[in-house]
């Protein structure tokens, strides 16, 4: 895998890949320290605590400059990062537009992508990686990183908070009742895993039907699951015919109705279970998924009145992007293919990521990505459609399947134990919370000060390790380290040593931002191999880029599989096994930022450390040529490397 060395001063500031450059107006490598450190274990911090009655301490602070303005934070104003590599780590990070992203475009899309997905800029996105010497930074990084994301994502809200520490926003897929009555079976449509909709709407059988290349083009696809989910409709009786408003039930009728005159095996039982694996919160039985699901048991299609005329649209963006159908057709092609379609355990396991997603649509940030400029509840669920369709939804799961079958050792697995433990994966990254982080404002009284205490979101950046008890954010490094090595959520990680040796963050991450240079070779080397491991992202791009037509001419369930089986079977003769699973040469390289100041003495450091890096990988015997060429110099004269192992001539 190349090395794509991104490290550029310029002079009066600090340029992170190839960005405008920055004006430093605060050194240090955190900023608003004392309001982010924690209350115990900082004896700074300790020690000011205890003086809050001292009037001379109170002037000191109110004249102090880079404390963080909570009034700005509160009225969702732009909050200077008061930091250079902060100021470098976010506009590198939303200045592309990731924060619009809820997941990462993906490597190998099927169907051409549209809005935010299309952008060049964040077709080729990976996420970020930071390493720091320095605990508070990590905190620092997901705080303001976030608060940034999110106050973007605010702006272009139809409905907003008015103050960032207002109550959070009350999810909009939720099985409520009306007047008693279910009131939200689009809901359940949208987590419903159709088996006739996956086989009609699976977007790499279509493409390969209308297009010699991938991504094909989008009304193509389109076009062609609309016809087949016209004829499918045919085959069930249209409705009352009496004239009066069109009933909406249909939406989420014609799926299941569609499976039952497909005679799908066991489907009275999987209706009778479905849904229940889907609610995070036990509450919410009783708020009404018991009623939606006896529901959608007792429609039938004698009963529904007139057909929406939208209705093959929007079922054909279901069968394309629905969460439940890609869930199940995700699922399939790691666990048994077509035959998986039917299956009730696979189909069941589906319905669990398919409610997971829900969860993910439910986060308040995502609620304002998606609904932009729409302030209507009731068109949530359609919103939910078009970024699955936007984004390709069926893709990024079928990429993230087969990361998770490798990742978890289940290739002997049987089919159910893979659909299984790949879903409870699933699960786990999508769920992990918004953490909350504690954060102090300091205000005068009477002679003294006091001390208010703040929390501030982190969900777009997190920080990896333990946190104390007082931020309310003990979340385990494990299921950090999961969401992270998933598409979705977050897109940096900020961790200390504790993240650099033994652990895997390669899966959706390429980039490897070093905040404060490492004091020897070998960590550096264990920093950047935390993302250059088997499979990486980076590897997948360019086999991705290089093999897409084995994924559109593949006999195999799993595109990947077939993409790396003719990678390896391209490998030119004599060339290493680690080709293309570990080295695939292509456009995407692994990324390492150095954000340093001009004519700082990291400066010189990080040349030195570059050097170094040489030696230490020629004494091991793996040199990179580009780290043998600086190591050595260009133009030197190599005699003196030269070893001759031949006899001695007598």
């Amino acid at each position: 895998m190349m090395m794509d060395s991104r490290f550029t001063p310029h002079a009066g500031g600090l340029a992170l890949n190839h960005r405008p450059q920055l004006t430093l107006t605060r050194r240090g490598s955190a900023p608003y320290l004392l309001n982010l450190m924690d209350q115990q274990g900082y004896k700074v911090k300790e020690d000011l605590l205890d003086h809050t009655a001292d009037p001379i301490v109170a002037q000191a602070l109110e004249a102090a400059e880079g404390m963080l303005p909570w009034e700005d934070v509160d009225r969702y104003h732009v909050v200077d990062p008061g930091n250079a590599k902060l100021r470098g780590l976010i506009s590198d990070s939303l200045d592309s537009g990731a924060w619009r992203l809820p997941w990462l475009p993906p490597s190998l899309p099927y169907m051409e992508l549209s809005g935010a997905y299309a952008d060049p800029d964040l077709r080729t996105y990976t996420k970020r990686l930071v390493f720091s010497a320095w605990t508070v930074v990590p905190k620092a990084i997901s705080v303001m990183v976030s608060y940034e994301a999110e106050r973007r994502a605010a702006d272009t809200a139809a409905v907003r908070r008015e103050l960032y520490s207002a109550r959070r926003t009350t999810p909009l897929l939720q099985y409520r009742l009306k007047e008693g009555s279910p009131g939200a079976m689009p809901v359940l449509a949208l987590t419903y895993p159709s088996t006739t909709l996956a086989r009609l709407g699976d977007p790499l059988a279509v493409a390969r039907a209308v297009s010699d290349r991938l991504p094909a083009p989008r009304d193509a696809v389109l076009d062609m699951v609309l016809e087949q989910v016209s004829r499918a409709l045919d085959r069930l009786p249209a409705g009352d015919l009496v004239s009066g408003p069109a009933d909406r039930r249909w939406y989420w009728a014609a799926p299941v109705l569609l499976d039952r005159i497909s005679e799908v095996p066991d489907q009275q039982r999987f209706e009778a279970g479905f849904g229940v694996g889907d609610v995070e919160d036990p509450d919410e039985v009783g708020r009404g998924i018991t009623e939606h699901v006896a529901a959608l048991r007792a429609i039938r299609a004698e009963d529904l009145g007139p057909r929406p005329d939208d209705l093959v649209d929007v079922l054909a963006r279901l069968a394309l992007a629905g969460p439940g159908v890609c869930a199940l057709r995700a699922l399939s092609r790691v666990a048994g293919g077509q035959d998986a379609l039917v299956d009730p355990s696979v189909r069941a396991h589906a319905s669990v990521v398919a409610g997971a997603l829900r969860s993910l649509f439910n986060r308040p940030e995502v609620m304002a990505l998606l609904r932009g400029e729409e302030a209507a509840d009731e068109h949530y669920w359609r919103l939910v459609l078009d970024q699955g369709l936007d984004g390709g939804l069926q893709a990024v799961l079928d990429e993230y399947a087969h990361v998770l079958l490798e990742s978890e050792g289940l290739q002997d697995a049987d089919s159910s134990h893979r659909a299984e433990r790949i879903a409870a994966r699933m699960r786990e990254a999508l769920r992990l919370k918004t953490t909350s982080n504690a954060v102090d404002e300091f205000r005068p009284k009477d002679a003294g000060f006091q001390v208010d205490r703040h929390t501030m979101r982190s969900h777009f950046a997190a920080r990896f390790g333990r946190a104390r008890a007082e931020d309310q954010a003990a979340v385990r490094e494990s299921h950090v380290q999961t969401a992270f090595n998933s598409p979705f959520w977050p897109f940096v990680l900020a961790s200390t040593s504790v993240g650099q040796e033994g652990l895997d963050f390669h899966t959706y991450c390429h980039a490897v931002v070093h905040w404060n240079l490492p004091g020897n070779p070998v960590d550096l080397e264990q920093r950047e191999g935390r993302v250059h491991r088997y499979k990486g992202h980076a590897v997948r791009k360019n086999v991705a880029a290089a093999h897409a037509d084995a994924a559109l001419h593949a006999t195999v369930d799993d595109p990947w599989f077939a993409m790396f089986l003719a990678a390896a079977e391209a490998r030119a003769e004599g060339m290493s096994d680690i080709v293309p699973s570990w080295v695939y040469a292509g456009p995407a390289a692994i990324e390492r930022y150095v954000p340093a100041m001009p004519l700082s003495s990291e400066v010189a450091r990080y040349h030195r450390l570059q050097r170094t890096v040489g030696a230490y990988r020629l004494v091991i015997g793996q040199p990179r040529q580009e780290d043998l060429i600086r190591y050595v110099g260009n133009g030197a004269d190599l005699e003196w490397m030269r070893m001759d192992l031949g006899p001695h001539p007598r």
